[in-house]
Protein backbone atom coordinates (compact mmCIF):
# COMPACT_ATOMS: atom_id res chain seq x y z
CA UNK A 1 0.00 0.00 0.00
CA UNK A 2 1.39 3.57 0.96
CA UNK A 3 4.73 1.22 1.91
CA UNK A 4 5.29 -0.79 -1.52
CA UNK A 5 5.47 2.19 -3.64
CA UNK A 6 8.09 3.47 -1.27
CA UNK A 7 11.55 2.52 -2.38
CA UNK A 8 13.81 0.38 0.20
CA UNK A 9 16.01 3.64 1.11
CA UNK A 10 13.11 5.16 1.87
CA UNK A 11 11.70 2.29 3.86
CA UNK A 12 14.76 1.82 5.65
CA UNK A 13 15.04 6.26 6.39
CA UNK A 14 11.72 5.74 7.91
CA UNK A 15 11.67 2.39 10.07
CA UNK A 16 14.97 4.35 11.67
CA UNK A 17 13.64 7.56 12.28
CA UNK A 18 10.90 5.15 13.88
CA UNK A 19 12.98 3.21 16.02
CA UNK A 20 14.70 6.58 17.03
CA UNK A 21 11.61 7.92 18.00
CA UNK A 22 10.88 4.97 19.83
CA UNK A 23 14.39 5.15 21.73
CA UNK A 24 13.49 8.70 22.39
CA UNK A 25 10.60 8.26 24.33
CA UNK A 26 11.85 5.43 26.53
CA UNK A 27 14.59 7.44 27.68
CA UNK A 28 12.59 10.46 28.43
CA UNK A 29 10.46 7.92 30.24
CA UNK A 30 13.16 6.37 32.23
CA UNK A 31 14.63 10.18 32.58
CA UNK A 32 11.41 11.43 34.79
CA UNK A 33 11.17 8.10 36.50
CA UNK A 34 14.66 8.63 37.85
CA UNK A 35 13.76 12.06 38.73
CA UNK A 36 11.12 10.54 40.85
CA UNK A 37 13.18 7.83 42.32
CA UNK A 38 15.48 10.21 43.28
CA UNK A 39 13.31 12.94 44.97
CA UNK A 40 11.97 10.46 46.88
CA UNK A 41 15.60 8.97 47.62
CA UNK A 42 16.72 13.03 48.80
CA UNK A 43 13.18 12.85 51.32
CA UNK A 44 14.44 9.30 52.92
CA UNK A 45 18.07 10.72 53.25
CA UNK A 46 17.26 14.23 54.37
CA UNK A 47 14.00 13.62 56.25
CA UNK A 48 12.73 9.96 57.26
CA UNK A 49 16.26 8.99 58.03
CA UNK A 50 17.10 11.66 60.61
CA UNK A 51 13.96 11.28 62.23
CA UNK A 52 15.09 7.30 62.52
CA UNK A 53 18.25 8.51 64.07
CA UNK A 54 16.88 11.05 66.52
CA UNK A 55 14.61 8.80 67.30
CA UNK A 56 16.67 6.23 68.03
CA UNK A 57 19.06 8.14 70.10
CA UNK A 58 15.91 9.48 72.31
CA UNK A 59 15.19 5.62 73.25
CA UNK A 60 19.03 4.72 74.02
CA UNK A 61 18.94 7.56 76.58
CA UNK A 62 15.89 6.73 78.25
CA UNK A 63 17.44 3.18 78.21
CA UNK A 64 20.50 4.69 79.40
CA UNK A 65 18.58 7.11 82.25
CA UNK A 66 16.72 3.71 83.74
CA UNK A 67 19.84 1.42 83.56
CA UNK A 68 21.08 4.15 85.68
CA UNK A 69 18.41 4.50 88.20
CA UNK A 70 18.68 0.80 88.84
CA UNK A 71 22.50 0.88 89.66
CA UNK A 72 22.18 3.95 91.59
CA UNK A 73 19.48 1.62 94.18
CA UNK A 74 21.78 -1.13 94.40
CA UNK A 75 25.35 0.71 94.97
CA UNK A 76 26.26 2.65 97.87
CA UNK A 77 30.01 3.56 96.99
CA UNK A 78 30.01 7.75 96.50
CA UNK A 79 32.38 8.10 93.97
CA UNK A 80 30.19 5.57 91.61
CA UNK A 81 27.25 7.46 92.47
CA UNK A 82 28.57 10.72 91.08
CA UNK A 83 29.94 9.35 88.10
CA UNK A 84 26.49 7.40 87.71
CA UNK A 85 24.48 10.61 87.92
CA UNK A 86 26.78 12.51 85.59
CA UNK A 87 26.04 9.55 83.20
CA UNK A 88 21.81 10.62 83.85
CA UNK A 89 22.82 14.26 83.21
CA UNK A 90 24.77 13.65 80.06
CA UNK A 91 21.90 10.61 78.52
CA UNK A 92 19.24 13.67 79.67
CA UNK A 93 20.97 16.40 77.73
CA UNK A 94 21.74 13.75 74.93
CA UNK A 95 17.25 13.25 74.77
CA UNK A 96 16.39 17.32 74.63
CA UNK A 97 19.47 17.36 71.92
CA UNK A 98 17.58 15.01 69.75
CA UNK A 99 14.69 15.77 70.91
CA UNK A 100 14.82 19.50 69.82
CA UNK A 101 16.29 18.61 66.51
CA UNK A 102 13.72 15.64 66.28
CA UNK A 103 11.29 18.59 66.62
CA UNK A 104 12.74 21.11 63.42
CA UNK A 105 11.99 18.05 61.01
CA UNK A 106 9.14 18.34 58.95
CA UNK A 107 6.17 15.90 60.45
CA UNK A 108 3.05 14.62 59.24
CA UNK A 109 0.05 14.98 61.93
CA UNK A 110 0.17 11.43 63.38
CA UNK A 111 4.03 12.15 63.74
CA UNK A 112 3.33 14.74 66.02
CA UNK A 113 0.42 13.06 67.63
CA UNK A 114 2.48 10.43 69.25
CA UNK A 115 5.37 12.42 69.96
CA UNK A 116 2.73 14.66 71.86
CA UNK A 117 2.23 11.23 73.51
CA UNK A 118 6.15 10.57 74.03
CA UNK A 119 6.40 14.38 75.53
CA UNK A 120 3.49 14.02 78.21
CA UNK A 121 4.59 9.98 78.94
CA UNK A 122 7.88 11.37 79.59
CA UNK A 123 7.10 14.28 81.61
CA UNK A 124 5.21 12.23 83.97
CA UNK A 125 7.88 9.44 83.84
CA UNK A 126 10.44 12.05 85.24
CA UNK A 127 8.95 12.80 88.67
CA UNK A 128 9.21 9.22 89.76
CA UNK A 129 12.78 8.85 87.79
CA UNK A 130 13.57 12.23 89.88
CA UNK A 131 12.51 10.95 93.12
CA UNK A 132 14.58 7.32 92.63
CA UNK A 133 17.84 9.47 91.52
CA UNK A 134 17.39 11.58 94.72
CA UNK A 135 17.26 8.28 96.74
CA UNK A 136 19.58 6.64 95.49
CA UNK A 137 22.07 9.60 95.82
CA UNK A 138 20.97 9.81 99.78
CA UNK A 139 21.67 6.34 100.01
CA UNK A 140 18.58 4.87 100.69
CA UNK A 141 17.41 2.03 98.88
CA UNK A 142 14.68 0.40 101.07
CA UNK A 143 13.23 4.04 99.90
CA UNK A 144 13.87 3.93 96.32
CA UNK A 145 13.49 0.63 95.38
CA UNK A 146 9.16 0.43 95.66
CA UNK A 147 9.30 3.31 93.22
CA UNK A 148 11.32 2.31 90.96
CA UNK A 149 9.82 -0.92 90.76
CA UNK A 150 6.22 0.50 91.02
CA UNK A 151 6.11 3.67 89.14
CA UNK A 152 9.61 4.16 87.91
CA UNK A 153 9.96 0.91 85.75
CA UNK A 154 6.02 1.13 83.93
CA UNK A 155 6.80 5.02 83.08
CA UNK A 156 9.56 4.44 81.66
CA UNK A 157 8.07 1.36 79.51
CA UNK A 158 5.03 4.03 78.77
CA UNK A 159 7.79 5.93 77.20
CA UNK A 160 10.27 3.52 75.22
CA UNK A 161 6.47 2.36 73.70
CA UNK A 162 6.09 5.07 72.21
CA UNK A 163 9.31 5.95 71.10
CA UNK A 164 9.21 2.10 69.60
CA UNK A 165 5.35 3.38 68.16
CA UNK A 166 7.16 6.64 66.60
CA UNK A 167 9.80 4.14 65.06
CA UNK A 168 7.64 1.67 63.21
CA UNK A 169 5.88 4.67 61.73
CA UNK A 170 8.78 6.45 60.17
CA UNK A 171 9.31 2.56 58.93
CA UNK A 172 6.63 2.69 56.95
CA UNK A 173 7.58 6.22 54.98
CA UNK A 174 10.96 4.51 54.40
CA UNK A 175 9.26 2.86 51.16
CA UNK A 176 10.94 4.24 47.81
CA UNK A 177 8.52 2.95 45.79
Amino acid sequence: MIFSNMKVGSRLGLGFGAVLMLLLGVTLVGYFSLGQVNDKLHEIGRINYPRIRYAQNLSEAEYKVARDMRTLVIISDETTMKGIKEGIDKARKDYQESWDALMKLPLSEADRAILDKVKEAREAALIPNNKVIELGLANKPAEAEPILIQQAFPANRKVQGLINEFQDLQDKFMVVL
